[in-house]
């Protein structure tokens, strides 16, 4: 399992050193995710791709987080508190090797306890770390399934589009999920995601919709996301506008710079976490 361990930490690192500088396209994606069984929408977006960067805005967070993969690192900023800083690649696979010894670990202990609850926390655990899936394809309709019994992936794509898209879009797609799990470690793994990635890869498709399952244990309704994205593939002068004013905003003298842990304890308080 230690090998396994080290072999994903491989792939991130050639994720970080073997990406192409090749132009991409400018679009942005505008996604809404809803909790199906209430109906509620519990997360909105925008995404703006540009000049190989991608710029995220989550209307009321506050912050943006910048993907740059040229210099390998996110950058993150509060403009109501004149704070920023970056996280680099390296430093994502550095804390998620970490964080999967952890698991490794606790996976062991609730093992070793051998009850059929803790049995079944360890193999939920297990899978999530390192899942498989029954993978099927739809051609008619478009649609990847990914399932399994514990959690399951339907996810419409988008196909026949220019390769250099579909790369751009899954490795920041990749690197994304990892970032996410760094800021919030209860969420689920990063693994499974990064396999229906790989997935949509090998059809050379991005997601147009992805509908998350994962059953309760007493049979009753689980949960069920569901993240619409809408692509425009030519940049609004609101979105052009914007890269303006944040690219403004971080070349301020007067921005105060500070550690990625420094900025977490600032804009994230151990209360609201």
């Amino acid at each position: 399992m230690a090998l396994k361990i080290a072999c994903l930490v491989c792939i991130n690192l050639l994720l970080i050193f073997g990406g192409s500088s090749v132009r991409a396209q400018d679009f942005t994606v505008i996604t809404e995710t809803e909790h199906v069984n209430s109906g509620k929408i519990v997360g909105r977006s925008r995404t703006i791709f540009h000049a190989g960067e991608a710029y995220d805005q989550v209307p009321g967070l506050g912050e943006i987080t910048i993907y740059q993969p040229g210099r390998q690192q996110f950058t993150i900023f509060s403009e109501a508190r004149n704070l920023a800083t970056t996280i680099s690649f390296a430093d994502i696979v550095a804390n998620q090797r970490e964080f999967d010894r952890q698991i490794l670990s606790h996976v062991e202990q609730l093992e070793r306890r051998g009850s059929r609850e803790t049995l079944q926390k360890a193999a939920e655990l297990k899978f999530q770390w390192q899942p498989e899936f029954d993978e099927r394809f739809d051609a008619k309709k478009n649609e990847l399934s990914m399932t399994s019994k514990y959690y399951s992936y339907v996810v419409e794509t988008k196909p026949n589009l220019q390769p250099q898209i579909v790369k751009s879009y899954l490795r920041y797609a990749d690197w994304t999920k990892q970032f996410n799990a760094l800021l919030d470690p209860a969420s689920i793994f990063p693994a499974p995601r990064l396999l229906v990635n790989q997935a949509l890869r090998k059809r050379g498709a991005i997601p147009l919709s992805v509908s998350l399952k994962h059953p309760s244990k007493n049979g009753k309704n689980g949960l069920h996301l569901k993240s619409r994205h809408q692509i425009r593939w030519k940049l609004t002068d609101s979105d052009r506008a914007a890269i303006v004013s944040w690219q403004r905003f971080l070349a301020k003298d007067e921005l105060k710079w500070i550690t990625f842990q420094e900025f977490q304890a600032a804009v994230r308080p151990a209360g609201d976490k």
